[in-house]
């Protein structure tokens, strides 16, 4: 009962290493949110006709539920169904929510 059960290593993992990495992964998600969430009220103004304070409202609603999704998500990732699984299932939906938009023109009036 004297061994170890896992082995020392002399590789340095996580830490201040992987530190400018999740900066990186946390600055490039904001940057993206808020450009997404900045069009999407002139969006809904001018392609849906929706009024100004409707599409305040919206956009309100929006901007939420994109700040509980990480949070959910670990939830979810941790606790049912694991991290590979997760994270397959987030890639399909991100790749399917972009499709349309990449074969859908915009026509303002």
């Amino acid at each position: 009962m004297d061994t170890p059960l896992l082995r020392p290593t002399d590789q340095r993992t996580g830490g201040w290493q992987t530190f400018p990495f999740i900066i990186g992964a946390i600055m490039g998600v904001s940057m993206v949110t808020y450009g997404v969430s900045s069009n999407l009220e002139v969006y809904l103004i001018n392609a849906f006709n929706i009024g100004r304070f409707d599409a305040a409202q919206i956009y309100g609603i929006a901007s939420g539920c994109i700040s509980l999704a990480p949070i959910v998500g670990g939830i979810v990732a941790d606790s049912m169904l694991g991290c590979s699984t997760v994270l397959g299932g987030a890639t399909a939906a991100c790749f399917v929510g972009l499709s349309p938009v990449e074969h859908h023109e915009i026509h303002y009036a």
